[in-house]
């Protein structure tokens, strides 16, 4: 499909891109298309993470999809996932997956069993954009309307226009080599922070529109910012 939410590259170079109507994966010549009749629990792709067995995650319109290279695994509310509309995966130094979910907060599967955590836990908001983990361990999330939590591991911190943020609908993260963290946000810009102090850029400072909706940072530290 031609609308794109997601792109990936695993360890021998394929690149897996999640879109409206499957999982497509491209090995720099020829094409694979992945959906429910593979078994592809959703055609909706939100979200692609790859473990450090080379297994894809998936999350769905319909729940989180594990892709072993030839053999499917299902996860959903069933299983223990706080929602089935996964917008965002990470994977910590743990091997633990991070669901960020459309409503119901973030999962955390640990290989055999879940936790959920939401705004009654300390997460600005139930509804999860963005999320990535920094190099301390600390899980960052992006949210619709409650601006950014940290978590820690026991306690959670949580970042609003108030403190400096551009803007509360968090539409993506990113984090560079020193630690900075940035935050693509809905018409605000990108906000970056470094621990104690925020600046915000803005289509002002060059920024080609203030809707940021992917960060990416490569080699020589420069970030790139895809926008509406």
């Amino acid at each position: 499909d031609n609308y794109v939410y997601a792109i990936a590259i695993d360890g021998a170079g394929h690149k897996w891109f999640g879109t409206a109507g499957s999982v497509t994966e491209f090995d720099g010549s020829s094409w694979s298309r992945y959906t429910t009749a593979d078994g592809l629990v959703g055609n909706y792709v939100w979200s692609i993470a790859i473990d450090d067995d080379g297994h894809k995650w998936f999350g769905t319109s319909g729940g989180v999809s594990e892709f072993g290279g030839s053999s499917w695994t299902t996860y959903t509310t069933a299983d223990g996932l706080a929602h089935n509309v996964v917008r965002a995966i990470a994977i910590d130094g743990a091997g633990h997956k991070w669901f960020g979910t459309w409503g119901g907060g973030v999962s955390e599967f640990d290989g055999s069993s879940w936790s959920t955590y939401a705004t009654a836990d300390g997460l600005a908001d139930n509804h999860v954009r963005a999320m990535a983990i920094d190099g301390a361990g600390h899980e960052w999330f992006g949210t619709w309307g409650g601006g950014v939590s940290e978590f820690d591991g026991s306690s959670w911190s949580t970042y609003s226009t108030a403190d400096g943020l551009a803007r509360n609908d968090v539409r993506s993260i990113g984090i560079d080599g020193a630690g900075h963290k940035w935050f693509g946000t809905a018409g605000g810009g990108v906000s970056e922070f470094d621990g104690s102090s925020w600046s915000t850029y803005t289509t002002a400072d060059g920024l080609a529109h203030n809707d940021v909706h992917a960060i990416a940072i490569d080699g020589a530290g420069h970030k790139w910012f895809g926008t509406r």
